[in-house]
């Protein structure tokens, strides 16, 4: 006989999780259903707003434009790195520390979508 059949204890811990490899080289951990866990998403679209800022900020900062529009490029660099640093990097903090995983997960998610609103509204007013 088994020691689970012998101890209920046992049958009712749960499993970990089953992981997927992916093709980036790093495993992803998946929940019985198959989804993505909520931390690791998040820290997912965290990278990916990091990344986006950094290059938009760069190419804002280091811009060849002339000098008629170089203070609205550096205007744009400043809202960009103002608006990761109120979604962004608070989302990776709350994520890295374990704390509010949904409030997090939104704060990563409105950073593209605030990015996006922006850059609409910029192209609206320079039409």
């Amino acid at each position: 006989m088994s020691r689970q059949a012998v101890d209920p204890r046992l049958r009712s811990q749960p499993s970990p999780p089953m992981v997927r490899r992916s093709l980036a080289l790093f495993y992803i951990p998946i929940d019985r259903a198959g989804a993505m866990n909520r931390r690791t998403a998040t820290i997912a679209v965290c990278l990916v707003d990091a990344a986006a800022w950094a290059f938009a900020a760069f190419s804002a900062f280091t811009s060849g434009s002339d000098a008629a529009t170089r203070g609205l490029d550096q205007g744009a660099g400043v809202v960009v790195t103002a608006l990761f640093l109120v979604t962004g990097a608070p989302a990776l903090a709350l994520t890295l520390l374990g704390r509010a995983p949904t409030a997090a997960l939104v704060l990563a998610l409105a950073f593209p979508i605030a990015f996006g609103v922006a850059f609409l509204a910029a192209v609206l007013a320079f039409a």
